[in-house]
């Protein structure tokens, strides 16, 4: 084989070797820039969530420092956001924020800033949205079980906090006193609540429930703890 012949295949083999060694090179880029894009995206929506978690919490305790007047309250106390709390990808679970446990689709102030100037907590929004909101406080009524009530459209918030009587099925993994919907008695009708005779009863201590026992009863959950329940009677 002549000089030229041997010159040329070493060409080739070079450009060849180069070839390879760039596909290698591009190959361990695009790995790198679609690794770090990945990267960038979660830590945006990680991100991003927090800063929904924020903003709910920053308007709700604003809307807490215009209560006092009846418009301002009952903005207050009818203020729902829709937030993934615990930032599994979706809003549709329960989530919990302080002692609180809520649905992530349905978040009321009154728990994101309990007990709100000492005075406008769940059982004040609950009675101020019944007198003089109905269809406010029929935004927020639903039935624990979960199911739609049958009075209004469509208000589930696609979340089953167990109660009192059910969150054995979750070994006590839902603390139901501070399930907002049962505590603060979001699960009975307008027409119950707007009646002058109703008492919630639930977080009665024994001695206040038994004193109540017109409308309260002191019993034990299926975990044998105690509580006070509303009795299941007719308000006359």
């Amino acid at each position: 084989m002549t000089k030229r012949g041997e010159k040329s295949l070493q060409m080739i083999f070079g450009l060849f070797l180069l070839l390879i060694i760039s596909l290698v090179v591009l190959n361990m880029f695009f790995k790198f820039v679609g690794r770090g894009s990945s990267v960038i995206g979660q830590e945006s929506e990680e991100y991003a969530m927090k800063a929904a978690k924020e903003a709910a919490l920053t308007e709700c305790e604003n809307l807490c420092n215009m209560a006092g007047k009846e418009e301002g309250t009952i903005e207050f106390c009818s203020r729902v956001y829709q937030v993934d709390w615990n930032k599994d990808g979706t809003p549709q679970g329960a989530a919990q924020h302080g002692a609180w446990w809520f649905c992530e689709k349905k978040i009321p102030c009154f728990v994101l800033v309990p007990n709100c100037k000492g005075t406008y907590d769940g059982h004040y929004c609950r009675d101020l949205l019944a007198q003089k909101a109905p269809n406010k406080y029929h935004q927020l009524f639903i039935e624990i079980s979960g199911e739609k009530p049958q009075s209004t459209t469509d208000y589930d918030d696609a979340c089953l906090l167990p109660d009192r009587e059910t969150y054995d099925e979750t070994a006590g993994l839902f603390p139901t006193d501070y399930n907002w919907k049962e505590r603060f008695c979001f699960s009975e009708s307008l027409a119950t609540v707007r009646d002058s005779n109703f008492i919630c009863c639930v977080g009665f201590t024994q001695e206040k429930c038994i004193a109540a026992s017109a409308y309260c009863e002191w019993k034990n959950d299926p975990l044998g703890q105690p509580y006070c329940a509303r009795k299941d009677v007719a308000i006359p």
